[in-house]
């Protein structure tokens, strides 16, 4: 099936921003605008089964590029991603849901930046069981190395 323009750009929209803020961020600064947001998005929501999608899909997308707006017009950091720099190397790594869609990640400190979803990092940590025996076991410890 395919989406109405409207609909693909709407989601679009959401992908732009939500790859540089979280919602928080925006409920933080401008708690209007979020409020309106995500009454958009209830009504977005809703029309995707009935034929207002497009309609709705166009409002959407106006309200993703009003958020976006307001954060660059306040110069709102980038808070998308969690940033981790290991000690011994300087290897970034960046952990977020989504990739952004521009190069914002190339290179943070001088380093490379390497994105990762939370869902990698679970894998990764659950690679190495005894970790993971160690965290359940001593939560509060702190993984220093990896050998």
């Amino acid at each position: 099936m395919t989406l109405p323009e409207p609909v693909e750009a709407a989601i679009l929209a959401e992908q732009v921003f939500l790859g540089r803020w979280r919602l928080s961020s925006l409920q933080r600064v401008d708690p209007h605008l979020y409020q309106r947001l995500e009454e958009q998005r209830e009504l977005f929501d809703r029309a995707m089964f009935d034929r207002d999608a497009a309609l709705q899909g166009e409002a959407m997308q106006r309200g993703w590029a009003a958020a976006t707006q307001r954060m660059i017009a306040l110069d709102e950091p980038d808070d998308a991603f969690m940033y981790g720099t290991d000690p011994k190397t300087g290897a970034v790594v960046a952990i977020g849901t989504a990739p952004p869609k521009d190069s914002r990640l190339r290179l943070k400190d001088g380093h490379r930046v390497t994105f990762v979803t939370p869902d990698e990092v679970a894998t990764m940590v659950a690679a190495y069981g005894a970790l993971i025996a160690v965290k359940q076991a001593f939560p509060d410890c702190e993984v220093l190395s990896v050998s």
